[in-house]
């Protein structure tokens, strides 16, 4: 797993606190064996991309619930002004939906969901439950040398901390 090649590295060496768990965020109840308020960060990568829209609120529910007082969510997926946007449409491929998170397209091949993100509706999503302390855009560029061609990669950042107990009611 990502956290055992972590593990490796001499920072990390010996710390038995630094766990992962795979799950399924889209699910109305966490399995059992998942502690609730137990864990200081969660980290979301590419993940709410290829949720459906309907179910990002359960998602944050579960994300929110398995979080302990303080806990920071740690968000960083594809954003609405990036270039695959407009490769997508260079190809003819129209967007298979357009809902309130950004336009929606199937990639080829794996034929996943990619949810290219509005920075509106991560900040009304996260602020149910969390204090959303930033949502940021942030540009690379990519360059292919054999080619010479040159583009910006754009993706979404944020990080947020759950909210008191007491501000909101989370899921169990």
């Amino acid at each position: 797993t990502a956290i055992d090649v972590l593990k490796t590295r001499p920072r990390y060496a010996g710390c038995a606190r630094l766990t992962a768990q795979t799950l399924d965020l889209t699910v109305s109840q966490l399995p059992p064996y998942v502690p609730r308020h137990a864990y200081s960060y969660a980290t979301l990568i590419f993940v709410l991309s290829a949720i459906p829209e309907a179910l990002h609120p359960q998602c944050m529910a579960n994300v929110a619930s398995m979080l302990g007082e303080g806990g920071v969510l740690l968000f960083h997926d594809y954003h609405s002004a990036d270039v695959r946007v407009d490769l997508f449409e260079a190809k003819g491929q129209a967007p298979q939906a357009e809902g309130e998170a950004g336009p929606v397209y199937k990639r080829g091949g794996e034929d996943t969901l990619a949810i290219y993100f509005r920075t509106e509706y991560l900040r009304s999503l996260f602020s149910t439950l969390f204090t959303v302390e930033e949502v940021v855009v942030r540009t690379k560029q990519e360059h292919n040398r054999k080619t010479d061609k040159r583009w910006s990669r754009s993706f979404v950042f944020a990080k947020c901390r759950v909210k008191s107990r007491s501000q909101v009611e989370v899921a169990p």
